[in-house]
């Protein structure tokens, strides 16, 4: 029996299965349900399932979860030979048919997105919807992945802790606690240098069919916005997947399970319970720029000509103007934050309830909240109207909505 680290320790049972006869090892909590749809995590290059640890506490209990070990790396078996992607994707296959898995969100970080994307494209029938964290549109010779190749190819065993802390670490914008970190590290030392070699160059290579415009299945792609792959790379994959939506988090980079698990978790159960539309990404994003006080983003969700309680003709409420205000507001209440308590979305028109939360410390220290409507329209993915209420008084200064005109 494996315990997660953290304040809730939630137990998964390791099991072992031969699938392609190799032995692969892999986390289990629970049993399917018809209430909730299964989740299958992928892991990264040179890591495991262990990779997880801090996601699965912000899982209910209630969802069957399993986080698999591929070949090579943590306690699977490692053999000599099949460390090409297509052969890796034909692992998780054979996972799936040898467990009698129906179907599941298939959820990939890394080199592990690479697999599921594989999955998706040759048995659709497995993949109820996709997770691709810290993917990128294209792995083929890519030049983040190329900067490790010196790195790699000097590997040798037993591998010191010294050069894997340096490749584990690199690539991290929040520190995880340390417990954890120095787990990682360990496992990954384990994995022999021969197979963090052919991994590398199984990735780099592209002898595997990866055509996106293949990808069917609903897809979520998950960013830090610290990552090397680029913003551009994540909206060429979105744009080439058939259904495909963006989330970016900001102050993180590649190991976006690790620095932010909860962030993680919530998005996917949103995306599984099939919550997460289009509008509702929208409503996420502008949150997320509010909470985080990025406004860098503003001008790709917000129209030029978004107007506020004025005529279409009138001068209207532009991106500047609404950063220049969020500015203002986050500078005086410096720990607020909006929650979002109901949400009806209906083509191009949403309505949203939301609470929100605000921390003083002078005078005294206290707390506030106050509760919002608001209705959003939203055309060619971007706000062009909106009208708000709220009980909190510089909202309604900001905003001159009267309840009665709602």
């Amino acid at each position: 029996m494996a315990t997660l680290a953290g304040e809730r320790m939630v137990p998964l049972v390791r099991r072992t299965i031969v699938c392609n006869e190799v032995a692969l090892s892999y986390l289990e909590r629970g049993v399917p349900s018809a209430a909730t749809p299964t989740l299958v995590f992928l892991h990264g290059y040179g890591r495991c399932a262990e990779d997880y640890e801090l996601v699965f506490p912000n899982i209910p209990e209630s969802w069957h979860v399993i986080a698999l070990d591929l070949r090579g790396h943590g306690q699977s078996e490692r053999p000599d030979m099949g460390y090409e992607m297509q052969t890796l994707a034909s692992d998780v296959e054979s996972f799936f048919d040898t467990t009698g898995l129906s179907q599941a969100v298939l959820i990939g970080h890394s080199m592990g997105t690479l697999v599921a994307r594989l999955v998706a494209i040759s048995r659709p029938d497995l993949v109820r919807s996709l997770v691709l964290a810290a993917s990128t549109s294209s792995f083929v010779d890519h030049p983040a992945l190329k900067l490790y190749k010196p790195v790699i190819s000097a590997l040798q065993d037993p591998i010191s802790r010294e050069s894997m802390s340096h490749l584990v670490t690199g690539s991290l914008v929040n520190t995880p606690p340390p417990a954890f970190l120095e787990g990682v590290i360990e496992r990954c030392c384990s994995v022999p240098a021969g197979i963090w070699r052919a991994a590398l160059s199984a990735m780099l290579a592209g002898d595997y069919d990866d055509r996106l415009d293949r990808l069917k299945a609903s897809t979520l792609v998950i960013w830090g916005e610290e990552d090397l792959f680029t913003r551009p790379e994540q909206d060429r994959l979105v744009s080439a997947v058939t259904d495909a939506r963006l989330i970016s988090y900001k102050n993180t980079g590649h190991d976006v399970p690790v620095e932010r698990p909860e962030w993680f978790a919530r998005d996917i159960l949103e995306f599984a319970r099939g919550e997460f539309s289009v509008n509702e990404q929208i409503m996420h994003e502008i949150i997320g720029m509010w909470n985080g006080a990025d406004r860098s983003r503003l001008s790709e969700i917000i129209d030029p000509c978004y107007i506020d309680n004025v005529p279409i003709s009138g001068p209207g409420l532009g991106p500047e103007r609404i950063a220049a205000q969020i500015a203002e507001v986050r500078e005086n209440n410096p720990e607020c934050r909006y929650i979002i308590n109901e949400l009806v979305s209906s083509g191009e028109h949403m309505i949203l309830r939301y609470t929100y939360h605000e921390s003083f410390t002078q005078p005294v220290n206290a707390e506030e909240e106050s509760t919002g409507i608001a209705w959003y329209q939203i055309r060619n993915g971007k706000v062009i109207r909106r009208f708000l209420y709220s009980e909190a008084f510089y909202a309604s200064q900001w905003i001159g909505q009267p309840r009665s005109e709602l």
